[in-house]
């Protein structure tokens, strides 16, 4: 927030895309030490496990948010190209990609049985993952 405007703040949306691409960024790389730290504890250099095991569920977080991070470059880009003046949709668009992915990554986390019904934490992630990559998508054609 950075003036008051007619009875309101204005605020400043230039850092929305270089944030959730830190997030993302950041994301990878604990989501990769949580991989190494479970492999360690079971003495497993390789592999995958079966669905259910702990680094089953530790490396298709990883593997998930890895296949999707690229957005962060996406948001980074949009960002860098207009000098952060783009649409509001543009800038909830980046915030609610970040935010999906937090919760579809929580969501694996809080119910890692397949034979179980998933996490509605994954569920929303992952349907907000679809809707806010498509924005994004378009967003990059317009930009």
């Amino acid at each position: 927030i950075n003036a008051e405007y007619g009875g309101f703040y204005k605020m400043d949306l230039s850092r929305v895309g270089p944030i959730c691409a830190g997030i993302l960024a950041a994301g990878t790389v604990l989501l990769g030490f949580k991989v190494s730290t479970v492999r360690r504890k079971l003495k497993l250099s390789l592999g995958g496990g079966e669905p259910g095991d702990e680094i089953f569920t530790a490396t298709r977080a990883h593997s998930n948010w890895v296949e999707y991070s690229y957005f962060g470059a996406v948001m980074l880009y949009l960002d860098l190209k207009k000098g952060g003046n783009l649409p509001l949709w543009v800038h909830l668009s980046m915030f609610l990609f970040t935010v999906s992915r937090l919760s579809l990554i929580y969501g694996i986390f809080a119910q890692p049985d397949p034979k179980k019904k998933p996490s509605p934490f994954r569920f929303f992630g992952a349907v907000g993952t679809y809707i806010t990559g498509l924005l994004l998508s378009i967003a990059l054609f317009v930009a």
